[in-house]
C-alpha cells in the first residue's frame, strides 16, 4: 500500500519538482488534491477486491433501526442483489423500499420476527442507517458485504489500498493540465497513459473474481 507522501513525491518527480516531507507548501498541497481526485476516480472505476469488507450488525429484540457502523457515506453493497446474510438464522435479508416498510408498519401484522428485509433509512452520523422488517424478535448477527473507499488523504502516512500507478499517472496528468504543456509532454498523452494503467489494473483484479462477470438467469 502506498502512502500519501509516496504518491505526492512520485508526481513531483515526474514534474521535475523538489520532493517534500510534508504538505505545508502550496504546490505540494495542490498535488495532494490531484492525488485525492484521481484516487476517487480510480475507486469508482471498478469494485476493487482490496476495498471489500464485511460489516456486522447485531440486532436486539424490539429494535428496528441500526447504524451500519464503519460504512461511511460512500459505501456500496458488494452483493449484486444487495443482500445481507443472517448468520444466526442462516438466511438472506433482501432490500425493500423504505416506503413499503413504512406502510407495513400500519397495514400488516407487526409481530416481531426473524428479519427478512431491510432498507437504508438515512444516516447515523457518517454511517448509513438500516431498518429491518419485521422488527427483530431477538439477537441476530447480520453480515453485510460492502465496498468502502479509502478516506481522503490528509496526512503523509495515510495509505491507499487501490493500485498506486493509475493514481500517480492520473494526478500527473491533472498537474500538467493545470500548468499547461510541460516540456514536450502533452496532457492528452498523459491521460492515455493513465487510462491504460487503470485498464491494466482492473484487468488484473477482474481475474481474481471472474465469476462476478458471469450473469445467470434465475
Amino acid at each position: 500500500m502506498a502512502t500519501a507522501l509516496t504518491l505526492v513525491n512520485a508526481v513531483l518527480r515526474r514534474l521535475r519538482e523538489p520532493q517534500v516531507t510534508g504538505f505545508s507548501n502550496a504546490y505540494a498541497a495542490l498535488i495532494l488534491d490531484f492525488v485525492n481526485e484521481t484516487m476517487t476516480e480510480v475507486e469508482n472505476a471498478w469494485r476493487w477486491t482490496m476495498l471489500r469488507q464485511t460489516l456486522t450488525i447485531t440486532t436486539s429484540a424490539g429494535v428496528q433501526t441500526y447504524a451500519l457502523t464503519g460504512s461511511g457515506q460512500q459505501f456500496q453493497f458488494q452483493d449484486r442483489d444487495s443482500r445481507m446474510f443472517n448468520s444466526t438464522a442462516k438466511g438472506y435479508i433482501y432490500p425493500m423500499p423504505g416506503d413499503v416498510i413504512e406502510e407495513y408498519k400500519w397495514v400488516v401484522d407487526t409481530t416481531p420476527g426473524i428479519p427478512s428485509n431491510y432498507s437504508v433509512s438515512g444516516q447515523s452520523g457518517d454511517d448509513a442507517q438500516i431498518q429491518f422488517w419485521p422488527v427483530p424478535d431477538g439477537a441476530y448477527t447480520i453480515k453485510v458485504p460492502v465496498f468502502i473507499p479509502d478516506a481522503e488523504l490528509v496526512n503523509t502516512n495515510d495509505v491507499v489500498n487501490v493500485p498506486q500507478n493509475p493514481i500517480i499517472l492520473g494526478a500527473w496528468a491533472r498537474a500538467i493540465s493545470e500548468r499547461g504543456e510541460d516540456q514536450g509532454f502533452k496532457t492528452t498523452d498523459q491521460y492515455v497513459m493513465y487510462q491504460n494503467a487503470l485498464s491494466f489494473e482492473i484487468a488484473l483484479d477482474v481475474a481474481r473474481v471472474p465469476d462476478e462477470l458471469v450473469w445467470k438467469a434465475d
